[in-house]
């Protein structure tokens, strides 16, 4: 009985050296390099560095292998069932993982050349500004200088005043744009935009009362860098609102991810408890079956030493009463003698 057990023990370490810990390795495995794909995607969707990216990429390719790796482990020993079932639930969870985060990196992408849009339409803007603004004050001193009437000076005045105006809520729209892509404050991106229905009669005011042909170009150049600004104002906004679902699909997904491979680890680490507690009484059962086959060896040798002393401490006392009876003159003694 006791070789028994021990050959079972052999058998159940060698269920765990094989199956059951390699099972546990993986998944646990799985579920470092998941972590680790969801906090460096979170960087990158915050700060859109691609160094985020990139780390996102190396451990979602672990995940991969080591998924490629329990599905293989699963195939092999059948009775996995929980490792079979979890590897499979897992890479469909993480297939849709990277499809998200493809698509976040593409949502980035499109985020950033909105940025540069915005950064060269706003270039563009203030520099056509600037240059209505030159103008209007040069025509305003050759006014000035020829005694130009109140009517002209009053004509000109308004329109460096609706010129800077203009500038103001280029300004305004900027500083809120600024401000809202800091602190992801989409309500504030939204007021922020409501402004270019205001700037948009200005401008065309400043041009329906224009004379010189350099006037007109120059505002027409400031309106069409405010709708540059405008649209990619609205495409950067649009980005964050599809990288706050996309975001939310990802997350849904590495979170899937982690719950099939914890599944597999507490029924990893539940196989393993349970043979470690029986390989336990399967020892203990040697131990005392081993312990009992001594005790009934010693018992024996004492049975077999006590009869075996009888026996022969029987035959010597009766030669010592022979031969007492001998030297005491009785000629008629008799020993008993049995042979075979």
């Amino acid at each position: 009985i006791g070789v028994i057990n021990m050959l079972q023990i052999q058998g159940d370490s060698r269920s765990l050296d094989q199956q059951y810990i390699p099972e546990v390795d993986i998944s646990v495995r799985v579920q470092s390099a998941s972590l680790n794909t969801m906090y460096a995607m979170r960087g990158y969707a915050f700060t859109y560095d691609p160094k985020y990216y990139e780390q996102a990429e190396e451990n979602l390719k672990m995940v991969e292998s080591s998924l490629a790796e329990a599905e293989a482990l699963a195939a092999k020993f059948s009775n996995l069932k929980a490792l079979q079932a979890g590897a499979r639930q897992a890479s469909e969870y993480a297939g849709n993982y990277r499809s998200a985060a493809e698509e976040t990196n593409v949502l980035v992408m499109q985020v950033e050349a909105a940025r540069q849009a915005a950064d060269v339409a706003a270039a563009d803007f203030i520099e056509n500004c600037s240059k209505f603004i030159a103008s209007q004050t040069r025509q305003q001193t050759q006014e000035i200088n020829a005694g130009a009437g109140g009517a002209t000076m009053r004509r000109r005045a308004d329109r460096l005043t609706t010129g800077n105006d203009v500038i103001d809520l280029g300004n305004s729209v900027r500083i809120a744009n600024f401000k809202s892509q800091a602190t992801r404050d989409y309500d504030l991106m939204e007021s922020a935009l409501e402004k270019f229905p205001q700037m948009y009669p200005l401008i065309d005011e400043l041009i329906n009362g224009s004379r010189v042909q350099a006037d007109i170009v120059e505002l027409q150049a400031v309106k069409a860098s405010a709708q540059r600004y405008e649209e990619a104002m609205k495409a950067i906004l649009n980005g964050y609102r599809e990288l706050d679902r996309v975001g939310s699909e990802r997350e849904a997904a590495a979170e899937q991810v982690l719950e099939a491979a914890d599944t597999v680890v507490t029924a990893g680490l539940e196989q393993t408890i349970g043979i470690a507690q029986k390989a336990v009484e399967r020892v203990s059962t040697a131990v005392m079956v081993m312990l009992a086959g001594v005790i009934v060896a010693l018992i024996l040798a004492v049975v077999i030493a006590i009869f075996l002393t009888r026996v022969i401490t029987s035959a010597l006392l009766k030669g010592v009463a022979f031969a007492r009876e001998l030297s005491n003159g009785d000629m008629t003694a008799k020993l008993d003698v049995k042979q075979k």
